[in-house]
């Protein structure tokens, strides 16, 4: 049975991050994850699935780490726990779904961050059937790392920018979920001061709790235009390297022959999504 997603309340984040195709996408997004649960102090477990008789070896953790300077050349692996990350790996050969989804069945984790391609949606690395059910059964957060959009994580020094972070905003419930993440991740990374660009597609844009967005630097856009392709062209114009989406996912019959609208903008995406799931 799928489990409740659990709110980021505070850290440690609990990462879970699936290495299925072994590209380079998946070195991209494993350096995300990575980075995430290194500056908050939490966990990452990494869940390596692969064909038989492949001999691929996954990104190593101590390597990215020594690559950007936290620890030192040959560190061992109880280095890794004195600079407070926490890490698990899981090899395993076999059905990709089926070792993905028995592990977060058997237990909850905060965030899911997963490789795409762009302009081929959520199951392009993972493959159509895996994507969608984890995206709709599941409920969990998650992070979509385009293998070749931006990246706001540098493989190579770990070094975050994040100058513009996109966010939706329907209304005031959504907002509140994406806002309240967006604050989350920002105290994970002190050192980024980026310009919130609100995003409303109608006629005026929704009126926002005085809490929900002190302290942000917001620049408020409103567009007449569909919303997907307005995200997509919101992204593209303020070159912005991070879109939040709180989401219901897909709950309608529409939705469910189309796709949710996380999902069809990670069609066009030019930088990692990251989705909230409404309770």
């Amino acid at each position: 049975m799928p489990h409740t997603a659990i709110p980021v309340n505070g850290f440690p984040l609990n990462i879970i991050h699936p290495v299925h195709e072994h590209t380079s996408g998946s070195l991209v997004a494993f350096t995300h994850a990575l980075a995430l649960a290194y500056q908050s102090h939490g966990e990452i477990e990494i869940i390596d699935i692969r064909d038989k008789g492949e001999a691929f070896e996954s990104p190593s953790v101590r390597a990215v780490l020594e690559k950007w300077g936290l620890l030192p050349p040959n560190s061992e692996r109880g280095d890794v726990q004195k600079i407070g990350l926490r890490v698990t790996k899981i090899v395993k050969n076999g059905n990709a779904r089926k070792v993905i989804t028995g592990r977060m069945e058997k237990r909850p984790h905060d965030l899911l961050v997963i490789g795409t391609h762009e302009r081929h949606g959520l199951g392009s690395l993972f493959g159509q059937d895996l994507a969608e059910y984890l995206a709709d059964a599941f409920r969990q957060t998650t992070l979509y790392v385009p293998a070749n959009g931006r990246s706001f994580v540098n493989p190579d020094t770990g070094a975050v920018v994040l100058n513009r972070i996109l966010i939706p905003v329907p209304d005031t419930e959504f907002a509140q979920a994406a806002f309240s993440f967006c604050k989350k991740l920002l105290s994970i990374f002190p050192q980024a001061k980026p310009e919130i660009i609100g995003l409303h597609c109608g006629e005026s844009f929704p009126s926002l709790p005085g809490p929900l967005v002190e302290g942000l630097s917001l620049r408020t856009v409103v567009s007449a235009d569909p919303v997907v392709p307005a995200i997509a062209a919101a992204a593209r114009e303020n070159v912005a390297d991070l879109v939040i989406m709180a989401t219901e996912g897909r709950n309608t019959f529409s939705k469910k022959v189309v796709g949710s609208n996380t999902e069809q903008v990670l069609h066009q995406s030019v930088c990692p999504v990251l989705s909230i799931p409404l309770e």
